[in-house]
Formats: structure tokens, C-alpha cells, sequence
């Protein structure tokens, strides 16, 4: 695979170490890739202010209700942002019409 970029920015927000832990594991496979991991709400609040990344993987299970905000923030930095987030289902409703996020049902 070829990459125009020489690094790939990743978010990471997940709570779970166990599954941080997989994750981290299957993207560290890859040479391209720079992987951030936060597993607190104010410190994902704090990164989404300051940085841009390439693609960031989310669990709204772990976030309050300002979802929406969130996700304005990161696509505020990079507006090419790809969002891969996973849910419960009644979140859906909540981020509709928001831009390019993928959901995860």
C-alpha cells in the first residue's frame, strides 16, 4: 500500500483497556500510523480543541450528551476527518446530518 502522507493521525476514545489494548495492537501494525489513545472525557474534550487528525474512533457509550459539539470540534480542525463511532442504538437519532461519521451498529 502506498500512502501519499508519510503519517496517519488516529483518536482513539475508549474506556475499555482491554479493548484499547486490541485496537492499539491492530493499528501499531501498520507503519503509517500514528495512534493516540484517551480514555478520559475532559482529556478528549481538551485533544479535539488543539488537534487534527485523520480519523478518529470513538465510543459514544462513554460520552455525555453533547455528542454533536464533539464531533463539530474534530471536523473543525480537519474537515476530511473520517469518524468510525460505536453505540447504542438511541444515539443515532442524536448525530444525524452531522457530516461524514460512520456508525457502528
Amino acid at each position: 500500500m502506498i500512502s501519499l502522507k508519510q503519517n496517519l493521525s488516529i483518536l482513539l476514545y475508549e474506556k475499555e483497556k482491554i479493548l484499547n489494548s486490541i485496537l492499539n495492537y491492530q493499528i501499531s501494525k501498520y507503519n503509517n500510523y500514528d495512534l493516540l489513545i484517551v480514555e478520559n472525557y475532559e482529556e478528549l474534550h481538551e485533544t479535539a480543541k488543539y488537534r487534527s487528525f485523520d480519523a478518529c474512533i470513538l465510543n459514544l457509550n462513554n460520552l455525555s450528551d453533547n455528542i454533536k459539539n464533539l464531533i463539530n470540534k474534530l471536523q473543525s480542525k480537519n474537515e476530511h476527518v473520517n469518524i468510525i463511532a460505536y453505540h447504542k442504538p438511541f444515539y443515532k437519532k442524536m448525530i444525524d446530518n452531522i457530516g461524514k461519521v460512520f456508525l457502528l451498529e
